[in-house]
């Protein structure tokens, strides 16, 4: 387990912990060296931390969110023929956060880019960050939004390759 930072655009993220979880995800791509973070993440793989007492901000059927006293508390469900169950768990505060992920989680990549840094400093600047892939035509985009692994990627190479 080493430290491993990332630069999203301006934005410098340093991962701690079990950094294993990162590899084969996107942010691969956007490495870096080692240098002053504007932000750091705990990566934890086990059990996952009980739900926050505080204020409910949002519920929707991938995730909920909780607030108290300056800590944000994500927690990311998935849905699957019938069934329901809590994958991760992220605690944020202004400058970090720990990213929990169940043991038995089987998609670790998806998950760790949807909890990253980049996506809780995003909403706190008050930008709306969305999961999605996109091409570009004559300098406009078409952006195409779902859940993780579900093949927005693959719909955009398809329309690359058949563009014409």
């Amino acid at each position: 387990m080493k430290n491993r930072w990332f630069r999203f655009g301006s934005l410098c993220v340093k991962y701690t912990g079990q950094t294993d979880l990162l590899s084969g995800t996107v942010l691969e791509k956007f490495c870096c060296n080692e240098e002053t973070p504007d932000f750091t993440v705990e990566l934890r793989s086990g059990e996952l931390p009980p739900i926050m007492e505080g204020k409910l901000l949002v519920q929707t059927a991938d995730f909920s969110v909780y607030f108290r006293d300056g800590l944000w508390q994500r927690r990311f469900i998935a849905r699957y023929q019938g069934r329901t169950w809590e994958y991760a768990v992220a605690e944020y505060t202004e400058r970090e956060a720990v990213l929990t992920v169940a043991p038995d989680c089987s998609n670790v990549p998806c998950c760790v880019e949807s909890c990253s840094a980049f996506e809780h400093l995003s909403l706190c600047a008050g930008a709306l960050p969305i999961h999605a892939s996109h091409i570009q035509i004559g300098g406009r985009a078409i952006v195409f939004t779902a859940p993780c692994g579900t093949g927005k990627s693959t719909q955009a190479a398809l329309w690359e390759k058949h563009r014409g």
